[in-house]
């Protein structure tokens, strides 16, 4: 993988993306403000689990799975960015599937993910 290295796993990868991609998304009762900003005030903030240069470049394989293989990136999102389970994936997505659905769609977007970032 480019900026990771060959002994790279994806899903850790991806944890590392997904608690980064967490601290900048803004909650529903903060529509104004990141969570972000309101840590660093806070002084509660620590260091951004990637590098800014492999965060950008992993988020914009996921920002065009959006619209290529949307299911993918719903469950990567679950996933990753709101650390659903399987069952609980299985119920995000549209139409609802089952837990082993669920998983080997995750598992297919982890692939895809990987393939594309090596």
């Amino acid at each position: 993988m480019i900026f990771f290295g060959d002994e790279v796993n994806i899903q850790d990868l991806l944890v590392k993306w997904g608690n980064g991609r967490a601290i900048n998304d803004a909650p529903n009762d903060y529509p104004n403000q990141a969570p972000f900003v309101r840590l660093m005030g806070e002084g509660s903030i620590g260091v951004p689990p990637l590098a800014p240069e492999p965060h950008e470049f992993i988020d914009s394989h996921i920002s065009a799975m959006k619209h290529t293989k949307p299911d993918h990136h719903r469950v990567i999102f679950g996933k990753y960015v709101y650390k659903m389970s399987d069952p609980d994936l299985g119920r995000y997505l549209q139409p609802r599937r089952s837990r082993t659905a669920a998983r080997e769609l995750r598992l297919s977007a982890e692939a895809y993910l990987e393939a594309k970032l090596e």
